[in-house]
């Protein structure tokens, strides 16, 4: 009888070892370095030929990724940018010339992930942002003015891919890249130009994509 209990005990004992062991391999957690790519939509012709140019950020974030079971999972990851925002001129025949201000902000990332070849993901997934004083800014140059116009918040859609280098090994290494559109403008200017007072609209286009990688363990 009592090597019997001491046989159950032991069982037990296994049996919510390797449920805790379960439970725990359901989390992944880590880290993301990354970049997103922002591009010009068509300028508006201007004495100046001002216009947004084509900028991008630097990211990085922690994320934890949930396993829904043996071909999908969940993807949450909150990121910090720093974002290069930049314009140019070229007036008559003179090279182009420019200037670039730098901001930061942070965007959250949630994910779809779904097996699709060895070590091979595809996913979908929505972004939100939120960029503080990203409407009210002013930059000009000679004969401009420039007004931010551009909404704080974003939020877009996108998909991409996402392949495991090492998906046997605990610390598992991920690059992926990314097409997406966002519902708003990521920028968006109210460019005034003197001394006529000429007034337009100049925007990015709603497009972007990104390259990264994620570390998980």
């Amino acid at each position: 009888m009592k090597r019997f209990k001491k046989t159950a005990v032991f069982v037990s004992a296994l049996c919510l070892s390797n449920l805790v062991n379960a439970q725990e391999k359901k989390w992944n957690f880590g880290f993301h370095l990354g970049s997103d790519q922002f591009y010009t939509g068509k300028a508006p012709s201007n004495p100046l030929n001002y216009k947004l140019d084509n900028t991008h950020s630097y990211k990085m974030g922690i994320l934890a990724e949930r396993t829904l079971n043996e071909k999908s999972s969940l993807t949450l990851g909150i990121n910090y940018n720093l974002y290069f925002q930049e314009y140019s001129t070229q007036y008559e025949s003179y090279g182009r010339s420019g200037g670039r201000s730098l901001d930061n902000y942070f965007d959250l990332d949630l994910q779809y992930n779904r097996y699709l070849i060895k070590n091979l993901n595809y996913f979908v997934g929505t972004n939100a942002s939120f960029q503080s004083g990203h409407r009210n800014y002013q930059n000009g140059g000679n004969n401009f003015r420039a007004n931010g116009k551009a909404s704080d918040f974003n939020i877009g859609l996108n998909t991409g891919l996402k392949y495991t280098i090492n998906s046997e090994s605990r610390f598992k290494i991920e690059p992926y890249i990314m097409l997406g559109v966002n519902a708003f403008d990521k920028d968006k200017e109210e460019v005034i130009f003197t001394p006529n007072n000429q007034t337009q609209q100049h925007t990015l286009s709603n497009f972007y994509t990104r390259f990264g990688i994620n570390f998980k363990f």
